[in-house]
């Protein structure tokens, strides 16, 4: 006699908790740095009844990055500074929200997963509203995106930093480089996408202008329709 197919069923009691309370433990927690131990505590349940929902730490992080996916309004401007200047306003407020997650982006692999909808959102919308290339909004998108992860997590290193006095300073000149005043808030990253972005929209606008003197060429020897009108790199 066949004894009976095993069930692929997850047995014994159901959670006492919600995958969203789950979640909101590891906010709490931080993103970063929690571990299972950590969420079963904070939500009065045994290690293992956390399996009951989730697979394994790595589940359970990318449900949190899901909820923060969520979270995530669609680019707003009407000009290439205006959208990445929002983005970055956004991005930040997500990490400001949500401690972690700036170090996240760069440990765990599985976050691209989750950030490429909006970063597609933002490189079309430079194409529809500025006219950008794909190739330079994806650029200025990943340069821009870089620069936010690194400067929030070193505000916020620089930030847990007690007295100016245990910061490095220079030893030459009298600019206090590394004081922790000028960590505060947003760290310059104003500043540093003043410089940035200009030099993105340089670039897009000298683009164009090769694309349209290729066009132009193209016109005036009866190519068009046989040659594909692509920017000269």
């Amino acid at each position: 006699m066949r004894s009976p197919l095993r069930s692929h069923k997850k047995t014994g009691p159901k959670p006492t908790f919600t995958a969203d309370e789950a979640i909101d433990a590891v906010f709490d927690i931080g993103l970063d740095r929690f571990t299972l131990g950590q969420v079963a505590e904070k939500l009065g349940v045994a290690t293992s009844a956390l399996y009951r929902l989730f697979k394994s730490r790595e589940d359970l992080m990318e449900a949190c990055l899901a909820r923060v996916s969520s979270e995530y309004p669609p680019p707003e401007g009407d000009s290439a500074d205006a959208l990445l200047r929002d983005y970055a306003n956004k991005v930040w407020e997500l990490m400001d929200t949500h401690p972690g997650l700036d170090l996240l982006f760069v440990q765990f692999s599985a976050t691209s997963r989750f950030i490429a909808p909006h970063l597609n959102a933002l490189i079309n919308a430079l194409e529809d509203i500025a006219g950008w290339d794909v190739e330079i909004g994806l650029l200025a998108v990943d340069t821009v995106t870089n620069i936010i992860m690194a400067t929030h997590a070193a505000a916020a290193s620089f930030n847990n930093v007690k007295d100016d006095a245990d910061i490095a300073q220079p030893t030459r000149g009298n600019i206090v480089l590394f004081s922790r005043l000028k960590w505060r808030d947003r760290a310059n990253l104003d500043t540093k996408l003043d410089f940035l972005i200009p030099a993105f929209a340089a670039e897009a606008e000298r683009r164009a202008q090769e694309s349209g003197a290729y066009r132009t060429k193209c016109v005036g020897y009866g190519l068009v329709g046989l040659v594909p009108f692509s920017p000269v790199v």
